[in-house]
């Protein structure tokens, strides 16, 4: 006896239209939701980046700042957004803000040189020996005894604000 195959045999051999259709949707719907899993995750990765560089150069700054204005012998200039002084090594320092460039000089203000970039305030305040706020500019420098610096950089609109407080070697008049 001769086996007779069925119609319904052949047509299971392989996959309709609406399967292999279903199929492809489900897949580019689950490739779509990993790809923008990885989008956003680069997209954390450059905002982590960009704060931590701000935050750096901030640091990075105020702590400059601070050290070389801790070291001043003599304050020739002092106003809201610089400061000039003399250092322990007889060297004429000045830090002074300029657009959004934190600049330095060290050879009495004739070569400035970039300190930090993307600087979005720079901001001293004076107080003399007994803790009083000098007004700025301020008319006699010999009086401050310390420094408070409020520094702000920005990258990619992600600020970072930074502050500190010196109190000068200097000994009052």
């Amino acid at each position: 006896m001769k086996y007779k195959r069925k119609k319904t045999d052949y047509y299971k051999k392989g996959y309709t239209l609406v399967e292999v259709t279903m199929s492809i949707m489900l897949m580019g719907i689950i490739a779509s939701i990993f790809v923008s899993t990885i989008v956003e995750g680069a997209r954390t990765y450059v905002f982590i980046e960009s704060q931590a560089e701000a935050a750096n150069t901030a640091k990075f700054s105020l702590k400059r700042i601070l050290r070389d204005c801790r070291n001043a012998t003599v304050i020739s200039s002092a106003d809201s957004t610089s400061i000039t002084f003399t250092n322990a090594f007889s060297e004429d320092m000045q830090f002074v803000l300029s657009g959004n460039v934190l600049n330095i000089s060290d050879d009495n203000g004739t070569n400035f040189y970039p300190l930090a970039e993307n600087v979005q305030s720079l901001s001293f305040s004076y107080y003399d020996n007994l803790n009083n706020s000098l007004a700025t500019p301020v008319a006699d420098p010999s009086e401050i005894m310390s420094i408070s610096i409020e520094l702000k950089t920005q990258k990619n609109n992600i600020s970072f604000p930074v502050k500190g407080k010196i109190y000068l070697r200097i000994k009052p008049k």
